[in-house]
């Protein structure tokens, strides 16, 4: 290890420790620290250290805690069969319309359909909504989350416009999808795309964890040198 990757191990371990005193182990914070420090390895293909999954891990465990019910939305989820065997998960257009009908303006360019090499324009680091159409399309929408809509999720309020979600980037595609959440961009100083972290968070379809390789399949075709890590989310819905 040179000092350089050893200074950032020390940092990051000196930095958890003070944020698990302040706010406790699960907080918010600490899941932020440890998701940038991922980031960080990636960033340097050959910085992959032996506690690297158990990062993987503890991040993947911050989404395993039950969340708030969100019945007005999860209600109108269902899932069905595709014609390859894979899982589908559709939401309701009756229900999209009824909830959030116009109250949302994306022009064509914020919410596109990704191809080989189109990662690059994105900025590395930052978080991205995506999606995974029924005929394989990769689906992002093109701005990127603030850290609010991060950590306490995309709120839809009674006034004022809508905020991007998954629905809206399924819309043109009959709000069907075999895969939804959210994904980061490890692009190097070059610009190749070094590495994507992807997971399976979406209140809206719910998907499964097993979604993921789907997920990972789709990202991989448009950055095929890139190491794509996966981060399963459990979202567990409470009455």
């Amino acid at each position: 290890m040179n000092s350089k990757a050893a200074v950032l191990d020390a940092d990051f371990k000196a930095l958890i420790e003070r944020l698990s005193t302040k706010y406790g182990a699960a907080s918010n914070a600490c899941l932020m620290a440890r998701i940038e420090y991922l980031i960080a390895q990636l960033t340097d293909r050959g910085r992959v250290t032996s506690d690297w999954e158990m990062l993987r891990r503890q991040i993947e465990s911050h989404y395993t805690v039950p969340t708030p019910s969100r019945s007005r939305v999860h209600m109108h989820s269902n899932t069905s069969v595709g014609t390859d065997g894979e899982k589908i998960y559709e939401f309701s257009q009756e229900a999209y319309t009824e909830l959030y009908g116009g109250r949302v303006s994306t022009p064509g360019t914020v919410i596109r359909e990704v191809e080989r090499g189109d990662l690059r324009d994105l900025r590395s680091g930052d978080w991205y909504l995506y999606i995974v159409a029924e005929m394989d399309q990769l689906v992002i929408h093109n701005e990127p989350m603030s850290l609010t809509e991060l950590i306490a999720s995309r709120t839809v309020t009674e006034d004022g416009p809508l905020p991007v979600i998954h629905p809206t980037l399924a819309e043109r595609y009959g709000f069907r999808v075999k895969a939804a959440g959210e994904f980061s961009p490890v692009i190097a100083e070059g610009g190749a795309v070094v590495g994507v972290v992807v997971n399976s968070k979406s209140g809206h379809f719910c998907p499964a964890p097993q979604t993921l390789n789907v997920a990972c399949r789709a990202f991989a075709r448009v950055a095929p040198d890139a190491r794509i890590v996966p981060v399963a989310v459990r979202l567990r819905l409470t009455d």
